[in-house]
């Protein structure tokens, strides 16, 4: 199954690779670099499945993850959560939601392929 998805990554190395792995599965990928770009792709596009570094810039995946729960009165896509941190309160605050998950770094591009797959059932 084809899924929009909404890259936020502010790494564009990381976020070419994570662009090629997505469009390789077939499906049609979003980017965003930086909170506010996210934000305004989230609310023009409506992404299925969100994929989002924990460190955006001076920012934090939470602002986005609550910002799409709290904030819009829109649909909630799915939240992957990418880190390479242990797991802080904030990030747990966030798996406690349906329809999220982590992916801990380093991670391999299976596994990512996995987490978009698993994370829509």
């Amino acid at each position: 199954m084809s899924y929009k998805i909404l890259l936020v990554e502010d790494d564009l190395d990381l976020l070419q690779m994570l662009k090629s792995v997505a469009k390789k599965a077939g499906h049609d990928v979003l980017t965003a670099s930086d909170l506010e770009s996210a934000k305004n792709v989230y609310v023009e596009k409506e992404p299925d499945i969100v994929i989002s570094d924990f460190h955006i810039l001076k920012n934090t995946a939470d602002e986005l993850f609550f910002y799409m729960h709290e904030e819009t009165s829109k649909f909630t896509p799915a939240f992957i959560l990418i880190t390479g941190y242990q797991l802080c309160d904030v990030m747990k605050k966030i798996l406690e939601h349906d329809k999220t998950m982590l992916l801990q770094k380093p991670f391999m591009k299976h596994e990512l392929e996995e987490a978009i797959k698993e994370i829509k059932k």
